[in-house]
């Protein structure tokens, strides 16, 4: 039986409905968790989408994130030699950590450049006191860079050092996961919504 009781239980949830809806497009926001696609990571701040969400409030400056044609969440970084952009595979935000790949499949090329480039707000997530030499090489057999651990040989690497030049050599923890796993990990340390996000709560400017 619907009573007056009823339905303005009902009239107040779709008023409050609408208002929340008016706040998020007043505000340029989409909302706590939009997502590019259905298994993209959850876009909140200190991220944004850079063509959807209008107002600077929305994210921290540095964190834009786009869509792409295929839904997949991407960053970009300068570089000297054009823009760098990746795939952003998750977003771990307790932690302020940020995982990402390259959606052409070469993330060591990716990976070199990133070396040579500016990547703020974000840095390189390093193991404190597990630093390691690296070299990187041009092999014609492979139309990516190939990195590997400077204390072995190409032959333990597979490598032939005939089809093999060495370009550089550089110092990092970060390179094994290039390796191994083909993916990165980037960190930030401001802003900090580690509190926040622990709590439950929803980060914004003033975490």
């Amino acid at each position: 039986m619907v009573t007056c009781s009823n339905i303005l239980v009902v009239t107040i949830l779709i008023l409050v409905s609408n208002f929340n809806i008016g706040i998020w497009l007043v505000n340029g926001c989409s909302g706590r968790d939009f997502r590019c696609g259905p298994d993209g990571p959850r876009i909140r701040f200190p991220f944004r989408l850079k063509d959807k969400e209008t107002e600077q409030s929305c994210g921290y400056n540095g964190f834009d994130l786009t869509c792409s044609d295929t839904n997949k969440t991407q960053i970009e970084f300068p570089s000297p030699s054009g823009a760098i952009i990746l795939q952003v595979m998750k977003i771990i935000y307790p932690d302020n950590l940020l995982y990402v790949t390259d959606p052409e499949n070469c993330l060591p090329s990716q990976f070199v450049k990133l070396l040579r480039s500016p990547i703020s707000p974000f840095q390189f997530s390093e193991s404190p006191g597990f630093r390691y030499n690296f070299t990187i090489l041009h092999c014609s057999s492979s139309l990516c860079p190939v990195i590997v651990d400077s204390n072995r040989t190409l032959f333990d690497s597979g490598l032939d050092p005939i089809l093999c030049t060495k370009t550089s050599d550089f110092t990092s923890s970060t390179a094994y996961t290039v390796l191994d796993n083909n993916y990165l990990v980037l960190t930030w340390s401001k802003p900090n919504c580690s509190k926040c996000e622990k709590e439950g709560k929803m980060c914004d400017l003033n975490c």
